[in-house]
């Protein structure tokens, strides 16, 4: 996608997902850190799953200034369950249990959760699948952990039934791959105590120590048998953390506040201006305390520009004449950071002729949309979207904002 993206330099607002570090590929990540490094600069927007994540990544502190928070969300819907396999489920594994959920993965932690479950005998379902399955199942095996019942993979409704049923969820990934943890926030919904390990991504932006769960040192299994006998033995704790847990879901994990924080980032991108600001969002309403112009390195020239146009004079540039000999002259600068925002690329002008600029009485506009067909304009009355339209004072025709040098024309065609 990075590669598609330079190679195409799309004329529009960019946004990009950036779910995770490169953790283990190290050697890798020496090849390839240029070309991340150069998409990442070319996007408008950054979106993390979490603060914690944007606070401890190496990669992501290099551009705090264009990074937005939007935490992943569920539905929130009921969900009836078949008595049946409630009753199947409740026979099979009983009704009181430390439930895991996730692939079989190197970073899952799973390891530590055997040892914990040998330590504390406490009664453990595991369900899940994946590279390491066999692996972990022949571990469990010569230990003779009877305690630990493996399920394979599950449909949702199986695995809700077990939600209900648990005890408490237990995530003991180690490493920063786990980014996020939609485990934990299945527990939220059905208010279940969490616990989780303190690796610097969302896992402990779902999970609060003390609040909702417990929040552990990583790929440490002593820290997670007193974890889990704290959840076991104290029955109002266990409570009170699960009751926090749906509390939390439902102010800031939902799917609802998701997609208002999306719709709102859309519209503040398509509406964006020099001197706003990127909403910070968190959940659906919550603020992340990160200053900075959604166009802070955008190069700015206040001096004036070239000597204006006489007074009468409509020769504009064609597109048919001089577009293509002057291409240079129009065409922006190749970093899509120095593109200004739209705000500043609307204008009322006709295509043949000059307009009078709003910023300089007196001045007529000479510039031509980049990248505008023969015929673009003739049907909408002669307004450019996404055009850049810039007077010979090196301010738009419109907003009256600095251009890029890079805008400026320098004579009329």
């Amino acid at each position: 996608m990075d590669m598609l993206h330079l190679s195409a330099r799309p004329d529009a607002r960019t946004v990009v997902t950036y779910h995770s570090d490169i953790v283990k590929q190290k050697r890798l990540m020496k090849l390839y850190q240029p070309l991340q490094e150069r998409f990442l600069a070319s996007v408008d927007c950054i979106v993390a799953s979490s603060p914690n994540y944007v606070a401890s990544s190496q990669t992501l502190k290099k551009y705090q200034d264009k990074t937005v928070v939007i935490p992943f969300g569920l539905e929130q819907h009921d969900v009836q369950h078949d008595p049946q396999r409630v009753a199947h489920w409740r026979e099979t594994v009983g009704d009181n249990f430390f439930l895991f959920v996730g692939a079989f993965r190197y970073y899952k932690g799973l390891h530590i959760l055997l040892d914990a479950a040998e330590r504390s005998r406490l009664p453990v379902v595991i369900v899940g699948g994946g590279p390491l399955e066999a692996e972990v199942r022949r571990e469990a095996q010569q230990r003779g952990l009877s305690n630990v019942v493996f399920t394979g993979m599950l449909n949702d409704e199986d695995k809700y039934i077990l939600f209900q049923l648990c005890r408490g969820v237990v995530f003991p990934s180690h490493l920063r791959s786990e980014a996020f943890g939609i485990t934990l926030l299945e527990g939220a919904r059905f208010a279940r105590p969490l616990i989780s390990c303190e690796i610097g991504t969302g896992t402990s932006f779902i999970n609060q120590d003390k609040v909702n769960g417990c929040v552990i040192p990583p790929n440490d299994s002593q820290a997670l048998v007193e974890a889990m006998n704290e959840l076991w033995h104290n029955d109002e704790t266990a409570s009170r953390y699960g009751e926090n847990s749906r509390r939390r879901f439902e102010e800031m994990f939902t799917a609802d506040h998701m997609i208002d924080a999306y719709v709102n980032l859309y519209t503040t991108l398509l509406e964006a201006n020099p001197e706003a600001s990127y909403p910070r969002r968190c959940g659906g309403g919550q603020r992340v305390s990160v200053d900075s112009s959604d166009y802070q390195s955008l190069p700015r020239d206040p001096a004036p520009g070239p000597a204006a146009a006489p007074a009468g004079d409509t020769s504009g540039p064609t597109p048919h004449s001089s577009a293509r000999s002057d291409r240079s002259r129009w065409r922006p600068a190749r970093s899509p950071r120095l593109l200004p925002p739209l705000s500043a690329q609307y204008a009322w002008c006709r295509w043949h002729t000059a307009s009078p600029c709003r910023s300089s009485p007196g001045r007529r506009v000479y510039a031509r949309p980049a990248a505008a067909p023969a015929d673009r304009g003739t049907a909408t009355g002669g307004r450019f979207r996404r055009s850049s339209w810039w007077c010979l004072c090196g301010r738009s025709a419109r907003s009256g904002l600095p251009a890029p040098a890079a805008y400026r024309c320098h004579s009329p065609a």
